[in-house]
This record gives C-alpha cells, structure tokens and sequence, in this order.
C-alpha cells in the first residue's frame, strides 16, 4: 500500500502518512485490486489455489505471483514442482481469461558470463518457465559503477522481450529508469541502441 501511495502521489516511499494513504486511495477511486496473504500457505500448489479462487471470487484480469523460486524453494526436486507450476498457471489464464505474470530469479552468472545480455536460458530451474509462457521479458539490474551512489544499481535498465508468441509492430525493447525513492518505472525518451556483448 505504502508503494502503490507513492507512487500515485509522486512522494519518497519512506515519508507517506496515513493522510497521503488516504489521499492515495481517493485517487485510486474505480480501481479494483487484491493483495492475497496466507501466512500458512507453504507450497507452490497452495498458493496457485490461493490465486485461483481469488481471480474466480473477484473477477481479477490481471494476476502476478512475485516470485515462483521463493515458493518452490526448499522442496525436493524443485526442478519438476516448477514445471508443474507453470503448467497450472497457464490452465488457470487460460480458463479464466486472465493476464497471470509470473516473477522469475536468474541463475547466477558465472564469472565469463558478468555483465553480457540476459538469455531465456538464464532463468533458474525448469525450462518450462520459458516454455510455457506466452512471454518473457528480461529486467537485469546493472551494478552502478559511479561513486557516490546511494543504490547500488544503475538506475537505467534495457527491458528486452526475449520471448513472444504475438509481439504486434511495436519494438521489443525499451529504456526504464527506476526512481526508488517512488518505487517505480519510467519510460525514457531516448532512441533504443543495443548493448555491447
């Protein structure tokens, strides 16, 4: 809520009052939105069940699980429950007609593959993550290199469509700034160039 309140009213996250919440929600007025939280869900599977009755009950369109490894951490065998997972996920999108984004965490890079550009390979886990999506999209985090920096990434960050079964005309790549102190992206106006390797 705290975030969502930021961002609406372009103020620093660590200085929003229950009057900005307030502000924040009258401006929200229309939106509808839930947050599900289930202290004692444990596994995957129950948290898919969690969502899906949540998308039936409130007729959500659009459904995002931030993130599938924390929820498959600890398990044996994690490889295949992730490949279940995402088979459930795109059964629940396609039968009840919604969006589902699934956040995925990188494998580690090893110390030859520092710093070049992020593949559908990269994603940890089952290959079922890139199989069964209908799209990935990358969103690294570059470590930034200037001195005096309070965050430790770079603030600008190439977002790039690795994968799409329908993309349009539209580019498959664009310019993000993140603006941390609002929890939140911007596009920027400046024309695409491609990354060195």
């Amino acid at each position: 809520a705290v975030m969502v309140a930021a961002q609406v009213l372009r103020k620093n996250r660590n200085f929003v009052t229950k009057e900005d919440l307030k502000s924040a929600a009258s401006q929200l007025d229309g939106v509808q939105y839930y947050v599900g939280n289930n202290p004692a869900t444990h596994g995957i599977m129950e948290v898919l069940d969690l969502m899906e009755a949540a998308i039936r009950r409130t007729g959500a369109t659009i459904a995002v699980l931030d993130n599938l490894h924390y929820y498959c951490s600890g398990i044996d065998d994690e490889v295949r429950v992730q490949a279940a997972a995402m088979i459930r996920i795109k059964q629940i999108a396609v039968q009840l007609g919604c969006i589902f984004l699934v956040v995925f965490q990188p494998r580690k890079a090893q110390q030859g593959s520092r710093g070049k550009k992020t593949h559908i390979s990269d994603v940890k886990g089952s290959a079922t993550a890139g199989d069964t999506a209908d799209c990935v999209m990358a969103i690294p985090r570059e470590i930034a290199k200037e001195e005096g920096k309070t965050d430790i990434y770079d603030e600008k960050t190439l977002v790039e469509m690795l994968k799409t079964r329908s993309k349009g005309i539209w580019k498959s790549s664009c310019f993000l700034h993140f603006f941390g102190e609002f929890a939140t992206f911007e596009s920027l106006d400046i024309s695409h160039e491609e990354p060195s390797e």
